[in-house]
């Protein structure tokens, strides 16, 4: 007469067969996380790029004049405009002067180490990005006479870094 059911081998087989596939789906799984968040990481770093260079690039295109200031002061004074109240860990950029005399002049400035903000006189603060390298993010001037710009942003999420290079000249004044 036979027993219903099923032997120890059977049930062991079954569950060696099943630990594999559920290792197998674990690294399917695993591995797709991996590449999102790469994914996701490049994508912040560009954003983040993109805005930055973009925000930059058209001030100094659109400006009567502009300054490279070196500076973590709290209070800084360019042509007569005071800039007060500029938060500590903060490390100073350029200064615009926009060709629109009714514009206020600003600077832009990179805070608590990692946002590019642009600050107005006023004392008004806005936030152009974040993921901003604050140790590696450099403007120059390296052709003095055509009032062309050399801006570096290095950029920085998680474990991910890049560096995007720009240049920029004053096209309305200068």
């Amino acid at each position: 007469m036979r027993k219903k059911g099923f032997t120890l081998i059977e049930l062991l087989a079954v569950i060696a067969i099943m630990g594999i596939v559920f290792v197998i789906i674990y690294s399917i799984y695993s591995s797709s996380q991996r590449i999102y968040n790469t994914g996701y990481s490049q994508i912040q770093i560009q954003n983040s790029a993109r805005k930055a260079v973009n925000a930059v690039s058209k001030s100094i295109n659109d400006a009567q004049s502009v300054s490279i200031v070196s500076s973590n002061a709290s209070n800084i004074t360019i042509d007569d405009k005071t800039f007060s109240n500029i938060p500590n860990l903060t490390k100073s950029l350029l200064y615009v002067n926009p060709a629109d005399n009714s514009a206020e002049p600003y600077l832009y400035v990179i805070e608590n180490s990692s946002e590019l903000h642009r600050v107005y006189t006023s004392g008004t603060d806005e936030l152009i990005t974040t993921f901003i390298d604050y140790n590696n993010t450099t403007v120059n001037m390296p052709i003095a006479t055509q009032h062309t710009y050399s801006i570096k942003f290095s950029v920085k999420y998680g474990s991910f870094s890049e560096s995007y290079t720009t240049y920029s000249s004053i096209n309305n004044g200068g």
